[in-house]
Formats: C-alpha cells, sequence, structure tokens
C-alpha cells in the first residue's frame, strides 16, 4: 500500500491533494486533524502555523487487516494583501 502527495509545507488556504493504492478491495477512507481540512483526498491548509496530519485508513476485507498511513505537513504564512 503507498500514501503519497502531501508536501512537507504548504501556505495558509493553500491546498494540495493525496494518493493511495493497495491491493485490498476496501475504499480509502481520507481524515484530516491539526491545521486543515480535506474533502476526500483534497486537503486545505486552515492555519498558517501548526501542523496537518492527513491520514488514510483501509477497512479490513474477506482477505487484508485493516491498514492506516499518515503524513504530515508544516503550514506556513502567507503575505496580507
Amino acid at each position: 500500500m503507498t500514501f503519497t502527495g502531501a508536501p512537507a509545507s504548504a501556505a495558509y488556504l493553500g491546498t494540495f491533494a493525496v494518493a493511495s493504492t493497495t491491493n485490498s478491495s476496501a475504499s480509502p477512507a481520507y481524515a484530516s486533524s491539526g491545521v486543515c481540512s480535506n474533502a476526500g483526498p483534497t486537503y486545505t491548509m486552515t492555519s498558517g502555523t501548526g501542523s496537518c496530519t492527513s491520514t488514510v485508513t483501509w477497512a479490513a476485507d474477506a482477505n487484508y487487516n485493516g491498514a492506516t498511513l499518515s503524513q504530515s505537513t508544516t503550514a506556513t504564512k502567507i503575505s496580507p494583501t
């Protein structure tokens, strides 16, 4: 299984997409914690300071155990307009 796409850092209000693969028949469930929110595999930074954790979870199926992988992204500030 793989979970990729979260950058090391991302700017306040910036977005990024993640991708995951597995040989399990379970569908991935994406979640966020910290200074970001998500709609499926797309994450939005909600602060200019702190850390965002993006997580994907696959439920167990008939052949495979459940699994969870996470990535961390550090928030960065942006200039005012």
